[in-house]
Formats: C-alpha cells, structure tokens, sequence
C-alpha cells in the first residue's frame, strides 16, 4: 500500500488462511461448519513520530464458525387463493479470540452495512486490518408466503446476534466502532434486530424495505424503503428513501427517484434524482438515452454530482 501523499504510511501486508470446512446440505436443513487459522504479516514504512503502529506486526487467529438452518413448508388458503407458505429458523455461532490490533494502519478496510443478511457474516469489516473479536450466536427467521407459480408474495426477516462472555468488546481501540449501528453497548450484550421485508402488491407494484431497530433506547438505527412500479419488464420506476442515524457522526436522509423506460425498439431512457434531505441539496442527477441496433449502440448521458474532497 502505496499513497500519492509522501508523509503517509506504506505498508506490504502478507495474508494467509488454512481450515477445514464441514458443508452438509439437504433439501429441508443445512448445516456449515469451518474451523480456520487465520494469519497476517505487515511491514509498515513511514511512521509517524509519537504513532502506535509498529514496523513489524504479525498477527494469527483462529476462527470457528457453525451455521445452520431447517425449512418448514405447507398449504395454505387465504383469500380464495392458494399459497405455499414457509417458515426458516437459522442459527450461526461464531468465535474469534480478542486482540489489540491498534498497531496495524487502516489501508483497505472499514466497517461492513449490517443488514438481516449481513449480520451471519463471519466479519464486521471489509478488508484485512481489522479483524473483530467474536464469542457470539446469530439468530434469525424468514417467513414467506408463495403463490401457485413459485412467485413470492411477502417475506419477512428478523434477526439479532446475541454476545457471549464477559461482554463483547470488540475492538474499542478502533475508530470505525463509531460507524457500527449495531454494535452492542455493555448493558444489554445484543445487537440491533435487523429486518428485511418485501410485499408484492401485484405484477406492477412492489415494496421492500430493510433497517436496523435499537430495542433498548427505542431508535432505528438504519432504514432504507423501496417503492417500484414496473409498466413491463422493460419499464420501470422505483422511489427510494434512505435514513442512516450515525455515519462519522453526521444523520444522513435521502430520497432518490430513477426511471428506466423503452420509448421504442430501439430508443430507452434512464434517469435518476438523488437529494439531500438533511443539507436539502442534489446529490447525484443523470439522464441517459441510447439507441441500440442490433450490432451497435449509441449512449448519450448527462451526469452532475458532487466532488468528493476527502481532505
């Protein structure tokens, strides 16, 4: 890792892992199962006088991860129509050991979006740099509702990861904590429940949302809707609305509106709007035509969004 700046850490970074993994799957259940040894080399050059980050750092890590599920299935009837509904429990233990890794630098990595899927991840972070303590289970459930064609209906999942121990710690040495909704505090050792939900009203209309809810202090952490209105499969409009209470401290809202529209066989139009509702100013716009052939395209967009300045 090399940066542009001179007066910036640069680092080789050596990574290694070797496990066994115990994958059993049948039609009704499943059950994962890997044992892995994790280790990683740096070489860190460029060191700030007074930094905690040391020259040399090798760090190895074992990691045990069980994640299993069963489904349940039957008839049902309701509303003169028949549907398949489906019950899906699932449960995932975890366990890394706790190390201080405020010697490393932050070169690829940051913290991971915990939505309902996200939270039977076996990390917490993108990257190598940071690898988080765990002693915990992860439980959730699905529920969905099908109709006669195998098309779904409703779904609906909640889950929460529950710490183990002495409380779950996971790395207070590290400034990216500040971005993890749904790290635990130490009186209630759980995350945020994390539900994802989706309705299709009909063949045009349809609803999914997903965020993450603080039972202790009654506040959504994360929240984000999505309304679509599809003409046809070529045609389609969706409404999104997007809320995030901390991100480096800052409440992010947004709303954005796109389009995708087949004027003809050959002509279609793309087209988004994504605002600000907190700074009340555009974030992203673009509009788009193409003409398509059938060897050959022509793409005309406009696009004007904000310069990112990360000093």
């Amino acid at each position: 890792f090399k940066a542009s700046e001179g007066d910036q850490v640069e680092a080789n970074r050596y990574h290694v892992e070797a496990g066994i993994t115990f994958p059993i799957a049948r039609p009704a259940w499943f059950l994962n199962s890997e044992i892995k040894l994790i280790h990683t080399s740096y070489q860190q050059d460029n060191i700030a006088q007074g930094s905690e980050l040391a020259e040399t750092v090798e760090r190895t890590l074992p990691k045990v991860r069980i994640h299993g599920g069963i489904n349940f299935d039957r008839d049902l009837v309701a509303f003169g129509q028949k549907y398949r509904h489906t019950l899906e429990p699932q449960l995932q233990y975890l366990y890394v050991p706790e190390e201080d890794q405020s010697n490393i630098g932050l070169y690829d990595t940051t913290v991971l979006q915990d939505d309902f899927h996200g939270i039977f991840r076996d990390t917490s972070y993108s990257g190598l740099d940071r690898i988080a303590g765990a002693n915990q289970y992860t439980w959730g459930l699905t529920s969905r509702l099908l109709d006669e064609e195998n098309l779904e209906i409703i779904r609906v999942s909640l889950g929460r990861i529950q710490y183990l121990g002495e409380g779950h710690t996971g790395l207070a040495n590290d400034v990216l904590l500040t971005d993890n909704t749904l790290n635990n505090t130490s009186k209630d050792k759980q995350s945020s429940v994390a539900a994802d939900l989706f309705y299709r009203i009909n063949h045009q209309w349809q609803i999914s949302a997903d965020m993450q809810y603080n039972t202790l202090e009654d506040f959504t952490n994360k929240g984000q809707v999505n309304i679509d209105y599809q003409f046809d499969k070529y045609n389609l409009v969706q409404l999104n609305h997007r809320y995030t209470r901390n991100v480096s401290g800052d409440r992010l809202e947004q709303v954005s509106l796109l389009t995708s529209f087949a004027i003809n066989e050959n002509w279609a139009f793309v087209g988004r709007l994504t605002q600000d509702l907190q700074q009340n100013k555009s974030l992203e716009s673009y509009a788009g035509f193409q003409y398509e052939s059938c060897c050959w395209a022509v793409r005309i967009a406009y696009h004007r969004n904000i310069n990112s300045n990360l000093d």
